[in-house]
């Protein structure tokens, strides 16, 4: 019997329960992909996110800290996990569908337009993974692949930090995974890059990268007022301090840098901005152009 031009043609998708119902694929990394489903018991779209390869041990321990490690965070600036089973075959977790897209998406469709982030968007979305940064730091969780893939945008188009597949967990021994080469090496510290070694130090020279590349296009640890003469020198020196060789010489904790970060938005973008800024305010100036 022929097979129709339809079923010849249908995507196959992993195995799930069938509480979720398969529509399409959101995106694959280098050991998961993660689907677009209907949850027939909230009938709300979810992501699913499976494991291409159960049987590579590598992987499937890897998959399980992602998935431990992120359930003891409770953030809206975090990805939730609303279900997971790890025995299945393939093991799978699930969380909330943000229709927002990735942080790289966004980076994208404006270099298709040759533009950039305005400087106060590119910094109150720094603001904003801080804030995500600052949970998990406070619970000992280093994430090491902090990169625009790994920040999706929520329906406020607000950022929410995703993927701990690599993160180090100080307080959980045995969650704790220690080579050199880990993470992404565009954006991750020379230190851990070198010993796999996380640490807040090297979270935040991964946040200075996304920041350079919010506000020139392009992720590099070139002092910003040489690609961008524009760009006033105390965000330079702001992102010169996270993106320091020297660890030492970065932020001690996230509350530092949002401190320094709050300091240069008010002070340095008062001329054309309200004597007294605020976070929400900026916020919903800024909305816009996540979301649009």
């Amino acid at each position: 019997m022929r097979r129709s031009k339809r079923s010849r043609f249908q995507p196959t998708f992993p195995v799930l329960p069938p509480r979720y119902a398969p529509i399409h694929k959101l995106g694959e990394g280098g050991f998961g992909v993660v689907l677009l489903a209907k949850d027939s018991l909230t009938r709300q779209d979810v992501a699913v996110k499976v494991l291409k390869a159960s049987g590579w041990a590598s992987h499937q321990a890897r998959f399980r800290r992602e998935v431990e490690g992120t359930k003891v965070l409770h953030s809206d600036r975090i990805i939730r996990v609303l279900d997971d089973d790890l025995a299945h075959d393939p093991p799978y977790y699930v969380m909330p569908y943000l229709k927002g897209g990735s942080l790289r998406g966004r980076i994208v469709a404006l270099a298709a337009q040759r533009l950039v982030f305005d400087q106060v968007s590119a910094l109150i979305a720094t603001g904003t993974i801080l804030q995500g940064l600052q949970i998990a730091h406070d619970a000992g969780v280093h994430h090491r692949d902090l990169k625009p893939e790994n920040l999706l945008l929520d329906d406020a188009g607000q950022l929410v930090l995703t993927d701990f597949g690599l993160g180090e967990f100080v307080h959980r021994h045995s969650m704790v995974l220690t080579t050199g080469g880990l993470g992404t090496q565009t954006y991750v510290a020379p230190e851990q890059w070198a010993t796999g070694d996380g640490s807040p130090a090297a979270d935040f020279f991964s946040l200075g990268i996304v920041m350079g590349e919010l506000l020139t296009g392009q992720p590099s640890r070139a002092p910003l007022v040489l690609r961008d003469a524009r760009i006033p020198p105390p965000v330079d020196v702001l992102f010169r301090r996270l993106t320091d060789l020297r660890p030492e010489a970065r932020f001690a904790t996230c509350a530092h840098a949002l401190a320094t970060l709050d300091s240069i938005l008010r002070n340095t973008y008062s001329t054309s901005r309200p004597w007294r800024l605020d976070w929400e305010w900026l916020k919903a100036k800024v909305v816009s152009i996540f979301t649009g």
